[in-house]
């Protein structure tokens, strides 16, 4: 029985809008003008079609270097989205956030 509560509700989670993409730095710190790795993963239907943030967006205080993109997965329906950023800073403040 518990097994099966389990099982609806994650399936209930998945499918629902309250699905957001995880981010998180790589590394631990960051030094000034030097690379720091972003990844961003994302789980959704496959029926949905999504993008990612590219080279146009405003990652400010950061700049884009470089973007790896990953293939999708599906796996019962379920698209896994991932990609890593490469970005660097050259602002001195203390903490720094990135919104994606």
């Amino acid at each position: 029985m518990h097994k099966l509560c389990f099982i609806l509700l994650f399936s209930f989670n998945l499918l629902g809008q309250n699905n957001i993409p995880k981010g998180a730095f790589l590394e631990d710190t960051i030094h000034l003008g030097e690379i720091v790795n972003y990844s961003l993963v994302y789980r959704h239907l496959d029926k949905n079609e999504v993008f990612f943030p590219g080279k146009n967006y405003n990652f400010a205080p950061f700049e884009l270097v470089d973007k790896i993109y990953f293939p999708s997965k599906t796996t019962n329906n379920i698209t896994l989205d991932s990609a890593i950023y490469q970005l660097r800073t050259f602002s001195l403040e203390k903490t720094q956030n990135l919104k994606l």
